[in-house]
């Protein structure tokens, strides 16, 4: 089994889906990429105002804003109650990403 279908079966499990009768109410994933972590907060579609989709899509326009070959923004997803997603920014872009981009 793969690292992202492992990830995949502690969402389940901590959320209660397909069939899982436990579930958490307080747990985070490991540090998940841009792919990983639009996969995961699709798994839960919606709860209370949470919309997965919705959380995939804001994912997505970050990748867009922080183009970086080296220094990659990490996400982690999981549940305090609520689903909850950390973003993880790294501390600096470097100087070829800043003369590429002209950002900072």
């Amino acid at each position: 089994m793969n690292q992202i279908n492992n990830k995949k079966t502690v969402v389940k499990l901590r959320f209660g889906l397909d069939g899982y009768d436990y579930a958490s109410i307080d747990f985070k994933t490991s540090a998940l990429f841009i792919d990983e972590a639009c996969e995961l907060v699709q798994m839960i579609t919606k709860y209370n105002a949470y919309n997965g989709e919705q959380v995939a899509e804001v994912i997505k326009k970050i990748d867009e804003l922080w183009p970086s070959t080296n220094q990659h923004v990490t996400f982690e997803f999981g549940r305090e109650y609520s689903p909850v997603l950390y973003i993880n920014f790294p501390y600096w872009k470097s100087k070829k990403n800043f003369l590429k981009t002209g950002a900072s």
